[in-house]
């Protein structure tokens, strides 16, 4: 991923993720449209009760503006903040990790065990075409699965990180 034949490539994906951040500021440019909209509607609920509307007609409106202008002010509250990575920027943090393969390939199998376990990592065998998948799952309850002896025949088994 981080060798120099993959490095363009880890690049491209990590940039083109980046495009996130525009769909992000169109979503935070809706929820502050929604909170706006129902300002207005509130102020005019108010004007109408000022010039004598009947308050249990206006009731409604008020209510149903200001629960919209709560909604959406708790969306806008609750959106992390975004952090944007020039290319540059990603460049040179790639730079600073190194080869990361020849690192893992000359670490300590206990300390790589931890780091998978803290890491959540799970590792797939295929049998079929000798292949190994690699996943980072931080929900994962970590759980073993063995093929039975004799049994109907397993297609792959999950090894738990303490196992390796």
């Amino acid at each position: 991923m981080f060798d120099p034949l993959h490095l363009e490539a880890t690049i491209e994906a990590l940039v083109v993720d980046d495009d996130l951040e525009s769909d992000r500021g169109a979503y935070v440019e809706e929820l502050r449209g929604r909170v706006r909209a129902a300002k207005v509607t509130m102020g005019r609920a108010r004007k109408a009760l000022e010039a004598g509307w009947d308050p249990a007609e206006l009731r409604d409106i008020y209510n149903a503006a200001a629960a919209e202008k709560q909604v959406a002010e708790r969306a806008l509250a609750a959106l992390p903040e975004q952090q944007s990575l020039s290319r540059d920027q990603l460049v040179t943090y790639v730079d600073q990790l190194g080869d990361v393969g020849r690192a893992l390939d000359a670490a300590d199998p206990a300390e790589l065990s931890a780091l998978y376990e803290a890491l959540k990592l799970g590792q797939t065998y295929n049998y079929a075409d000798q292949s190994v998948g690699v996943e980072i799952d931080p929900l994962a309850d970590r759980v073993a699965k063995y093929r039975v002896r004799g049994g109907t025949p397993a297609r792959s088994r999950r090894i738990p990180a303490r196992c390796r």
